[in-house]
């Protein structure tokens, strides 16, 4: 019995088969490529914005030490605060418009100690009346401040006597 070439079976595949396969293939390529690279993105991005958390961490723990034992606390401009300790020792912090923060220790017959922490949000310092506290203006995000006030105990103690 003869076939017709109506019911022959194909034994391999068509070039426009191949075709779509290979442009199926190249689309999922791409998508693939994307997506792992979004990815890789985000973790950058969490990886930055963790080390800029554990900076200003540091930063404003270091701060705030030295606001809680300063005997005095003076201002000249809003980016710089001086803090006179009750060992005589002077500390003054200092923020630029280039996002270093720094704090000089000055003790008395001895060189300064510097110490930075680079590519921080801006810092704004304001002092209150009496001195006694220091609040930090820091922009978290353009158009939005977040504050934080740190105390000197010493001088808290001086104005309950």
């Amino acid at each position: 019995m003869k076939t017709t070439a109506k019911y022959r079976q194909a034994h391999g595949y068509i070039l426009t088969e191949m075709l779509i396969a290979v442009a199926i293939m190249g689309v999922l390529a791409v998508l693939v490529g994307d997506l792992f690279m979004i990815s890789f993105g985000s973790m950058r991005k969490a990886s930055s914005r963790d080390n800029l958390l554990y900076r200003m961490d540091a930063a404003i723990g270091s701060l705030r030490r030295d606001t809680w034992a300063a005997e005095k606390i003076s201002m000249d401009a809003a980016n710089h605060v001086d803090l006179k300790m009750p060992s005589g020792e002077q500390v003054s912090w200092r923020m630029s418009e280039k996002g270093v923060l720094s704090r000089t220790l000055q003790r008395k017959g001895e060189a300064a100690q510097n110490q930075t922490w680079p590519e921080l949000p801006e810092i704004r310092f304001l002092l209150s009346s009496d001195g006694a506290l220091l609040e930090l203006s820091v922009r978290s995000a353009p158009g939005q401040d977040e504050s934080l006030t740190l105390v000197s105990q010493s001088m808290l103690q001086g104005r309950k006597r």
